[in-house]
């Protein structure tokens, strides 16, 4: 309907002031505003998602408690070894005076393992950056440590075998020193069925066992012997005669005695058992290798959140107010 036009001698009407209605906007293409909201909230859940995998961060947690958990276990077995041996005050006062105390060696493996273990553990769960780091440094290190050693005493094996039955007379030196150190060599001997270092002779460097050809010889029955678990035995479930290796070096013995060295039975044993130490070697440093990759991948995950999130408070701080 056409709009009315008034004439020029007519008085104004109230309809010709009324206001014209909106003029109605143009409806936008199909797909556009949808477009626009798909895209806004693809960008809001992407900033919302975390970069750090449950699975990455619970795996290295899991791996680290058992770890601490049998750092802990050795740990509080050689502190217990430590103290019921003697008590804690004599111990601390002769460990100086003992080579070689299998305790301490526990002590200070459980610690390490222990200390370590407890780094990942809280690295992971609390997603600490220091820690994590802390724990794929010292991880790595152990590695490098543990695989220059094997370079080192393959290249130098004689020089290592040298060492080793310097270590072995030492020991035997030491026999009645230490109960932990005394169950060790008895344990080696029988399992192995070898006596001393290089023969049954090395025990004249203890001084309950060596010769002296004196009167002393006959006054002591260890004189001129050997510790029971040199003796060799038919039926290993027979009852252990602890005295079969008194005199055993002047032909006064009842009962046979190895007489091959623990250092060539110690290589014999190794070479029989090659493959399966191989298989254990490698598990170790495969499981060091695989704390190393999840630390590290759980660190570039962590920081690549915290970028997200500086990104998102940059990015709301530049808008306008």
């Amino acid at each position: 309907m056409a709009p009315h036009r008034r004439s020029a001698n007519r008085p104004p009407l109230d309809a010709d002031y009324a206001i014209p209605p909106p003029a109605r906007p143009a409806r936008a293409s199909r797909g556009s505003q949808p477009a626009r909201r798909t895209s806004r909230n693809t960008r809001v859940r992407r900033e919302s998602e975390s970069e750090v995998g449950c699975c990455m961060k619970y795996s290295l947690f899991g791996f680290n408690v058992l770890f601490w958990l049998v750092g802990g276990l050795i740990l509080f077995i050689g502190l217990y070894a430590f103290i019921e041996k003697k008590g804690l005050i004599k111990d601390l006062e002769t460990v100086s005076s003992v080579h070689f105390d299998p305790s301490l060696a526990l002590i200070i493996l459980g610690f390490i393992v222990f200390f370590v273990a407890f780094f990942g553990c809280i690295g992971s769960l609390r997603e600490n950056n220091c820690f994590l780091l802390l724990f794929s440094s010292i991880l790595m290190l152990v590695l490098l440590a543990e695989v220059t050693t094997g370079i080192l005493a393959y290249t130098y094996r004689d020089w290592v075998k040298d060492r080793s039955n310097k270590f072995i007379l030492q020991n035997i030196k030491d026999y009645r020193d230490d109960p932990d150190l005394q169950d060790i060599i008895d344990g080696i001997q029988a399992e192995l069925e070898c006596c001393g270092g290089q023969t049954a002779d090395d025990w004249d460097s203890n001084m309950y066992f060596n010769c002296t050809g004196t009167d002393r010889d006959e006054l002591i029955p260890e004189a001129c012997g050997v510790p029971f678990s040199c003796c060799k035995r038919v039926n290993k479930k027979d009852v252990i005669n602890t005295q079969c290796g008194f005199g055993a070096r002047v032909g006064t013995l009842k009962f046979d005695i190895h007489s091959k060295g623990c250092v060539k039975k110690m290589e014999s044993w190794l070479k029989d058992n090659l493959v399966p130490i191989a298989g254990v070697v490698f598990f170790v440093l495969l499981l060091q290798v695989f704390g190393i990759f999840i630390s590290l991948t759980l660190r570039s995950d962590i920081n690549r959140q915290r970028s997200k999130w500086m990104r998102s408070e940059t990015r709301v701080a530049a808008r306008p107010r």
